[in-house]
C-alpha cells in the first residue's frame, strides 16, 4: 500500500471514532465500563479478524491518537495521553 493508500485508510478509521463529547457522555452514562468492555471486544475481534497484519497494526496505532482537521482538510494526529 502506498502513502495515499495509508492516508485514505487513516481517514476511514478516524471517521469511525466517536467525538470526545460523545465519548464523555457515553462514559458518564455507563460509569466508565464502556471503555473497558469495548477494549475487550476489540481485542477479541482482532484475534479472529482476517485483516492483513499491517492493517491491524495501523488500526491499533490510530486508536492511541486523537485527531483534528486543519484548514486544508489534512488530519493532525496527536497522542491521547498528551490531552490530559
Amino acid at each position: 500500500m502506498n502513502y495515499s493508500g495509508y492516508n485514505e485508510k487513516v481517514k476511514q478509521l478516524v471517521k469511525t471514532r466517536l467525538s470526545d463529547t460523545e465519548m464523555i457522555g457515553l462514559e458518564l452514562g455507563s460509569g466508565g465500563s464502556v471503555s473497558l468492555f469495548s477494549e475487550l471486544i476489540y481485542i477479541i475481534l482482532n484475534l479472529f479478524s482476517e485483516q492483513a497484519k499491517i492493517d491491524k497494526q495501523l488500526e491499533s496505532k490510530i486508536r492511541q491518537y486523537n485527531f483534528k482537521f486543519d484548514e486544508n482538510k489534512n488530519i493532525l494526529l496527536y497522542l491521547r495521553q498528551l490531552d490530559y
